[in-house]
Parts: C-alpha cells; sequence; structure tokens
C-alpha cells in the first residue's frame, strides 16, 4: 500500500510545463518592466541588438505602460519617423502573450506589408524573447505569415484591402500600423478602421486597440484619430540652464547662414525659448531620459481615449544636424517639404481645397520662347495622353532648384507627328540642343500600339496607367509586361509598365504651382490653362463618410493628365540629384543636327512591331 500511495502522490505532481505555464498567475508588472526583462532585438530586425532598455528611447515607457492603464482603451501614437513606434506597439504584444493573453489583430497597410511584417517583424519577436517563444506552437501549420495560433493565443495578420479578414475575428487586442497609408475603404464595406474596430466589441470594457502612424494632411487617419482623443500628450524636457520644461519644436532650431548646406553639420544647436540656451545635441539623451509627457490639450473627460503626440526631434537616432540639412534641402521642393512635416515634424501638411482660374496660372508666364530652356536644366521629360483622335503632349524643362519651365505643348494626329514633336524637334540650353530624358505616356487606350512605341523606344519612353492609389504607400510601382495585349507574342526581356498614384501627383502638381516652381512660356494659350483646369478637388460623399477628391468639371482636362505624367517622369527619373545639362554634356555648335543612326543616335532604333 506505501508503495501505491507513492506513485499516486508522484503521478499528481508530473505538470507538463504547458500546464505549469498556464496555472503561473501574471507578475503584476507593466509593459516596460516586461520589455526590460524579457524583450531581446536580434541583429535581423534591428540595428542595436540586444536586450531592450526603455532608457534608449525613455519618451516609450508612459506610452507602454498607458497599455496596462484599465481606463484607457484606445491609444493613438501620431510620430515622426525613427522614434521606434513600431517597437513599442510589438512590446506591448509581446505583454499580451506572456502576462495578459487574448486573440490579437495587426492591421497593415497590404498585403504585402502584411506578410513582410510578419515574416521579419513579428515572428522575430516570438523567436527572440524566450518567454514567447515557449509559446509558439508545435506545429507548422499553426504558424504562417497571416495566422499564428500560439498555445495561448492566435495572433491575426490584415491588411486594410481585406474585408473579408477584418470583418470576421472577434479580438481583444487590435494594433493597427500605418494608418495614413490605409485606402478610405475595404473594397465595398466600411472603413478598415471601423472594421478592425468592431472586432473588440466582444471584449468591451477590457479591450485595446493601439493606432499608429506619421501623419499626412489635416484629413488623414491619425490626425483625425488624435484630435478625437480626450487627452493629447507631448513630451517635455527640462533646459539644462534655466531647469524649464520645455517642448522641443523645429522653430527653435539654430544653425548660422550657410551658402551650401552640407556646412550647417557640426553646427546645429537648440535654443532654449525660456531663458535662450544653447542645447546641443550631445545633450539630448540627458534631456530624454529627464523628460515627462505632459498634457498638451484635453477635449473631453476621463483618458478611455489618448493620444501621443513625438516629432523626430526627440528621436536619439536622427541628430539635429541631420534635420536641419533635410530641412534645407527640401524647403524648395513642396513634394519633399511635405515629406519632412510629415515624417520628422509629424505635423500634417496643410493643403487647401481651393478653386483656381486662369488668371492664376498667367501669372506664372515668362517672356522666353518655346524650346528655349534654363541655362541651369538638368532634365527634360514629356507626358502624353492617349486619345482615340491623336495625342496630347507636355515637354517641361527641369532645373536644379526643382522648377519647372514648360517648353513645349500641343496635340499630335499620329505617331510620326508626336515623334517629330518630342524627338525631331529643337529644344536648347544655351544653345546647346539637348533631347528629353524621360516620356511617360497613357496606356489605357489603344494600348496594343502604345506598347508597341515604348518597346520601340525602351529606355526613354515608358507607358504608365493611373491609379486612385499604389499599395504600400508608394507613388509609383513598376511592373513587367511580357506580352502584347491579346497575343501570344513576348516582349523577349519585358516592358516596364509604370502603375501612377494619379491623386498624389495632381496634388504635388499644384502644390509647385502655388509653391512658385511652375512656369509657362509667352506662347501658351488660354485651352492650355482651361485643361489644366478642368478638375477641382473637392469633398465628396463615398459611402458613409466625405473625402477629398478630383472631381472633372469640364469635359477636356488631356494637358492635365500629361503634366502629371511629365511629373511622374521626372520622379522617375530623379531628377533633383541630375547635375545641370551643360555639365553633363560638351556642347555642340547651334547648326549641329541629332543623329538617329544606329550607335550615333539618342533614339535607340530597337526591333518590334511598329513600323
Amino acid at each position: 500500500m506505501p508503495e501505491e500511495t507513492a506513485e499516486k502522490e508522484e503521478e499528481v505532481i508530473r505538470w507538463t510545463e504547458r500546464e505549469l505555464r498556464a496555472l503561473t498567475p501574471p507578475e503584476g508588472i507593466t509593459v516596460s518592466e516586461w520589455a526590460d526583462k524579457y524583450r531581446v532585438l536580434s541583429a535581423r530586425s534591428s540595428k542595436e541588438p540586444g536586450k531592450w532598455k526603455t532608457e534608449r528611447v525613455p519618451y516609450a515607457k508612459a506610452v507602454m505602460d498607458a497599455f496596462c492603464d484599465n481606463e484607457v482603451e484606445e491609444i493613438v501614437l501620431c510620430y515622426g519617423a525613427q522614434l521606434s513606434k513600431t517597437e513599442t506597439m510589438m512590446n506591448m504584444l509581446g505583454y499580451a502573450i506572456h502576462q495578459d493573453p487574448g486573440p490579437a489583430m495587426f492591421v497593415l497597410p497590404s498585403e504585402e506589408i502584411a506578410k513582410s511584417f510578419s515574416k521579419n517583424r513579428l515572428q522575430d519577436l516570438l523567436l527572440s524573447s524566450p518567454p514567447l517563444r515557449e509559446r509558439l506552437p508545435a506545429s507548422a501549420h499553426d504558424f504562417t505569415n497571416l495566422e499564428i495560433i500560439l498555445e495561448n493565443m492566435t495572433i491575426y495578420l490584415a491588411w486594410a484591402g481585406s474585408p473579408a479578414v477584418l470583418a470576421s475575428k472577434p479580438v481583444r487586442y487590435v494594433f493597427l500600423d500605418e494608418i495614413d497609408k490605409f485606402p478610405p475603404f475595404s473594397g465595398r464595406e466600411a472603413n478598415p478602421i471601423a472594421l478592425a474596430k468592431e472586432r473588440t466589441n466582444s471584449y468591451q470594457g477590457f479591450h485595446k486597440i493601439v493606432y499608429a502612424s506619421t501623419p499626412t494632411t489635416e484629413k488623414g487617419n491619425i490626425w483625425r484619430q488624435l484630435q478625437s482623443c480626450a487627452v493629447i500628450y507631448r513630451y517635455k524636457v527640462p533646459c539644462p540652464k534655466c531647469k524649464k520644461y520645455i517642448y522641443l519644436d523645429f522653430p527653435n532650431l539654430k544653425w548660422p547662414d550657410v551658402e551650401n548646406p552640407g556646412e550647417i553639420f557640426g553646427k546645429v544647436y537648440y535654443e532654449c525659448p525660456r531663458c535662450g540656451h544653447r542645447i546641443t545635441e550631445s545633450q539630448k539623451g540627458e534631456l530624454l531620459l529627464k523628460g515627462k509627457w505632459v498634457e498638451y490639450e484635453r477635449k473631453g473627460p476621463g483618458r478611455r481615449k489618448i493620444g501621443f503626440w513625438l516629432s523626430a526631434l526627440y528621436s536619439p537616432f536622427i541628430p539635429w544636424d541631420k534635420l536641419a540639412y533635410e530641412f534645407l534641402t527640401s524647403k524648395e521642393d513642396p513634394s519633399l517639404l511635405m515629406n519632412f512635416i510629415n515624417s520628422k515634424l509629424a505635423e500634417p501638411f496643410k493643403e487647401a481645397v481651393q478653386k483656381r482660374d486662369e488668371n492664376d496660372l498667367a501669372v506664372w508666364v515668362r517672356d522666353y520662347e518655346p524650346g528655349q530652356c534654363p541655362h541651369d536644366t538638368v532634365a527634360l521629360t514629356a507626358g502624353v495622353d492617349v486619345q482615340r483622335d491623336g495625342f496630347y503632349f507636355t515637354v517641361w524643362a527641369w532645373t536644379t532648384n526643382m522648377e519647372q519651365w514648360l517648353i513645349r505643348h500641343g496635340f499630335a494626329r499620329n505617331w510620326e507627328e508626336l515623334e517629330a514633336a518630342l524627338f525631331g524637334s529643337r529644344y536648347l540650353v544655351a544653345g546647346t540642343p539637348v533631347k528629353i530624358g524621360r516620356v511617360f505616356i497613357d496606356s489605357g487606350d489603344n494600348t496594343r500600339e502604345v506598347y508597341e512605341w515604348c518597346w520601340k523606344n525602351m529606355g526613354i519612353v515608358y507607358p504608365v496607367k493611373g491609379r486612385a492609389s499604389i499599395s504600400g504607400g508608394a507613388f509609383w510601382k513598376e511592373s513587367v509586361v511580357e506580352k502584347l495585349p491579346g497575343s501570344s507574342l513576348k516582349y523577349g526581356a519585358g516592358l516596364r509598365l509604370v502603375n501612377l498614384d494619379v491623386n498624389y501627383y495632381k496634388d504635388d502638381f499644384w502644390r509647385r504651382v502655388d509653391a512658385g516652381k511652375v512656369f509657362f512660356h509667352k506662347e501658351v494659350d488660354q485651352e492650355f490653362f482651361k485643361q489644366l483646369l478642368a478638375e477641382e478637388k473637392r469633398r465628396v460623399r463615398r459611402g458613409n463618410s466625405y473625402v477629398e477628391a478630383w472631381v472633372r468639371v469640364r469635359k477636356d482636362n488631356h494637358y492635365l493628365d500629361a503634366c502629371v505624367y511629365s511629373l511622374a517622369a521626372a520622379d522617375h527619373l530623379q531628377v533633383r540629384f541630375l547635375r545641370p545639362i551643360l555639365e553633363q554634356v560638351r556642347p555642340q555648335p547651334i547648326g549641329a543636327e541629332f543623329s538617329n543612326s544606329s550607335g550615333s543616335g539618342w533614339l535607340p532604333k530597337k526591333k518590334g512591331w511598329l513600323r
């Protein structure tokens, strides 16, 4: 009998590791304490591998710990670049898995980004941190890119264009990353953010939703979420001299006047707005450690939904002189300036929705002849809009300070006239003949003929297709055309089609006009201006909400499309990095003729179907 009893007692105490983990109570620690104790960063996903140290990014502590606050249900992170925004959310998720499990969903802008995030970031989190690795599934079938079934909870990966996934999974935790890159709607369903939020209805009272992104405009998702918070917090740091707590705002970043932006490195400092003391980059780390989040704006009672607003001035990974340099090199280019304001200052780009007329454009007409280019021209680009009866085209010269000058525009009735206009016309920089470096042509109509012409002029001419948006937040994206439409005949190496976010480039064109970066030759006609003004940006109703969209108000908008294609061609050619043409080529006599002979001309002859 004694032996039998001993065997029974021995049987009772044989717990499996999984059972012991399930019976172990939470440690009663915060997210930041959990991260410091358990989180490990691998060399695969971090430039600073090893144990996580919250003191490296001190502003992250209170943000992470808000995840443990029972009063807080929604957290908004309106951040600039390189502030450990995504890592902060990863620590929240890791804490949930280990200390307070429940089904979770991570929502990214696109399926491609979701799969990449799962493979390179999320799975790395699970494999690198010991207590999370213990909870990995034994079966590979439970560990896929879009669904990870752990022993105590499931993590779903979704994207903004996946209404079926967003609407089908009840979850306790929702993390939405880079929400300003989300499309307004998921197919025919409601707003993807609203869909994801509804997934937590079964967990009301103890759910958490985290929104994160760099902002774009005041109507962007993250800015609207921030403005809907009961409390908005900003980070303050103490001045080393007067000890007063101050915000770090870009206007107080100072540097000497220089001719070359590269000369400011090592000369940038932050001026305390209270006492005028010069704070150096070497003091930033100590300031961040002593900093604290304070209420910047209260919009309602309680703390159910709170927001944290932080610019890249606080980043320990971006020196102040680098921020100043980026500003100086982007301030003359509206699109680059917008990116700086969004990604570095964490502020929305304030873009007025306004109505324009021909007089607003006429002020930018200058006294120069068609075909005449500025002396500091770096490249010529052209855009072509294809119609059933011919082609509308524009040719622009781009200068060193990213100004664009209209060199020629017109209508060609056939391919021969188009080639003559683009490749046979004389374009001069200080008397030196120059050639067009990139042509974008619409491939929506007469697709087969357009592809043939692009194949014939491959390397200079690219077919384009306009899109309302491009996945992943890009403004253009290439794809390979393997063969002619309706034919089995292949292109060999393949023709590259450029997909364009036409809404972005329309916005960018008018930003450039408003910034005084667009000029027209003296022979430009009213019809050209009327077609540029054929669309207006308006607030229109789509589904259950209002969005800003380009609306056609006149029948013909062909020159506007051609201008948009030419602007995108300049991006594709990366004109902002080019040197002036006069420094690139040896000047030729004005009477010199272009040569189209094989091997000596700039327009290559390629075999194709177009004769």
